[in-house]
């Protein structure tokens, strides 16, 4: 991971990707031309009631081909100061998020302390997203958050 630094402001990045848990990983499925995709875990859902040959029906599933990203149970609670019940009501993607925000800091060096209470803020841009009604893609503003 690199960041680069400015008087003004800091640049770091991380991710968690499928097949890649962190850049240098992503680095390597993509210089290696690897395939992330994989199968959906047994433990996920029963693929015996969701299965169905026919890709048309509804509420069912004829592959269980996906991208899936390693360890997405192992949120860390306690670390972040969220209770358990709290933390099993809060949307995956945003317990994700948290995760990564942290790495960021821990990638730049930067102890919280020196960063709490400060003006700075962090930005998360998701992927480009496809609106239904034009079939566009589109870019969600980012995110600031302070």
């Amino acid at each position: 991971m690199r960041h680069v630094r400015r008087p003004d402001c800091n640049y770091w990045r991380c991710c968690r990707l499928p097949g890649a848990k962190n850049l240098v990983q992503f680095w390597d499925v993509l210089s290696s031309g690897r395939d992330a995709v994989t199968e959906i875990p047994d433990q996920r859902w029963s693929k015996e009631f969701y299965y169905n040959p026919n890709p048309a029906e509804r509420g069912k599933s004829y592959t269980w081909a996906a991208g899936v990203i390693d360890d997405i149970d192992r949120f860390d609670a306690a670390f972040f100061g969220i209770s358990p019940r709290e933390a099993e009501q809060i949307d995956p993607q945003q317990r994700l998020l948290l995760e990564l925000a942290w790495e960021a800091i821990e990638d730049a060096g930067l102890p919280a302390a020196s960063i709490a209470g400060g003006g700075g803020g962090f930005i998360s841009e998701p992927p480009a997203a496809t609106t239904p009604t034009s079939g566009s893609a589109t870019r969600p503003a980012a995110t600031p958050i302070s």
